[in-house]
This record gives structure tokens, C-alpha cells and sequence, in this order.
């Protein structure tokens, strides 16, 4: 199967005023938000969705609040003709779309407080444990996140969501910047990656993957200038 480049949206969630968001929402969205308990959260959350439909109803030709979602039966969001995926952390979201088939994306954030060996003996496989204690000391903490990333993205990809064990995911090969295979039910291409400073991601795709470029995401017209990454 041909490798190709994918695309990845990056789109910065702090920017915009919820009115302007507000113009691409769909029926029921609203509901779904005000469960969320504070504002900067209610707000994220509308960027996220706005972002997405946004995408979509250009792929697909359609008014963003006309673009229509059903769930699979592990709760994975679906729409006709495209694979999506969104991840965010903190006001960073990056979303990837794909008609080639299913994808998945994670972000996170590096973390000064973050207990790598704790993760790792939660998330990693023998052969990972092993492979982590081995690095340079200064090297572990982020490469167990990237092992974290590469997981969650399989996993989204996958589409059978917290029924799936990351323990049986052995993704040593992007435990550092670059490609590799993971194998789940089937082999999976996952990309690491560096989106910006002090964040790592992952993507995930049942097919080839050789690169990614990262786009911006704006709702034009309505972009202002940012010092987000």
C-alpha cells in the first residue's frame, strides 16, 4: 500500500470568542457543553467541535452544522465518507481527517510533575519497561510519553476505545520522533511527532504513513494573531 503525508489541524482553542464559534454548532451541542462544569472548559469544548465540523463540511460539502455524527458502539464518533480524529490538551487541539481509513491522534503536554516510572508500569508492556529503564535518565520522561501518545492514537484508531488493554500495545518503535508499526487486532502505521514546543503527539492509521504537515486551523474570517503554539 502506498505511504502519503497526512494533514494535521492545529487549532488554538483559547483564541476565539464563543460567538464566533458559536456559528458552527449543531443541534444538541449546547446540552453537551453545559455539563461541563467551568467556562475555559465549555469553551474548549465548542472549539473543538467548531474546528471539527468546520473540516468536515468542507471535505464533505456541507454547511458545518449540517454535517451529521453517529457513535459506534464503544461511543467513537463516525461520519459518512470520513475518518476523523480529535485530540486536544490544554487549548491545543489537533484534529486529522482521512478517507483512506481509520485514524486516530493524541496530544499531550510534557509535564514537570510527571511520574514516568509510574506510568510506565501501568501502560508498558515487559519489553517497554525494560526498554525505558535502559534509556539515559533524562531521556525516560518523555519517552514515556510518547509511548503514551502512540498507545492512545492506536487506540483511537482502533475505535474500540477503554475495552482495548494498552498493556498488548508494544510501541517501542516511536518511542522517539519518527515511524513505525503497532500491531492490535491489526497492524497499525503510527508517526511521533513534535507539534509544538513542550507537547508530543502521535497518529495512528491502518495504512502507510510518511510524514505529517501541520495546518492551522481558523474560523475565517474571524482570526486573530496568537501566541499559542
Amino acid at each position: 500500500m502506498e505511504s502519503s503525508k497526512v494533514t494535521i489541524w492545529k487549532a488554538a482553542l483559547d483564541l476565539f470568542d464563543e460567538e464566533t464559534l458559536m456559528r458552527f454548532q449543531g443541534p444538541g451541542e449546547d446540552e453537551e457543553r453545559a455539563r461541563l462544569r467551568f467556562p475555559h472548559l465549555r469553551r474548549r469544548a465548542l472549539g473543538r467541535r467548531a474546528a471539527l465540523r468546520d473540516l468536515l463540511a468542507r471535505r464533505l460539502g456541507v454547511a458545518p452544522a449540517e454535517v451529521r455524527f453517529t457513535r459506534n458502539e464503544w461511543g467513537k464518533l463516525a461520519t459518512a465518507d470520513v475518518h476523523f480524529n480529535v485530540s486536544s490538551s490544554g487549548e491545543i487541539a489537533l484534529l486529522v481527517l482521512s478517507k483512506r481509513g481509520p485514524i486516530g491522534i493524541d496530544i499531550e503536554r510534557e509535564r514537570p510533575d510527571w511520574e514516568w516510572g509510574e506510568i510506565i508500569d501501568i501502560i508498558g508492556t515487559e519489553e517497554e519497561r525494560h526498554f525505558i529503564r535502559a534509556l539515559p535518565p533524562v531521556e525516560r520522561a518523555k519517552s514515556v510519553l510518547r509511548l503514551w501518545v502512540a498507545k492512545e492514537a492506536v487506540v483511537k484508531a482502533d475505535g474500540r476505545g477503554l475495552s482495548l488493554n494498552v498493556t498488548e500495545i508494544d510501541a517501542r518503535v516511536v518511542a522517539r520522533p519518527g515511524a513505525g508499526r503497532v500491531k492490535l487486532a491489526q497492524e497499525y502505521h503510527v508517526l511521533a511527532f513534535d507539534p509544538c514546543p513542550f507537547h508530543v503527539a502521535a497518529v495512528a492509521a491502518s495504512f502507510p504513513i510518511s510524514g505529517v504537515t501541520i495546518e492551522t486551523w481558523e474560523p475565517r474570517p474571524y482570526f486573530r494573531d496568537s501566541t499559542a503554539c
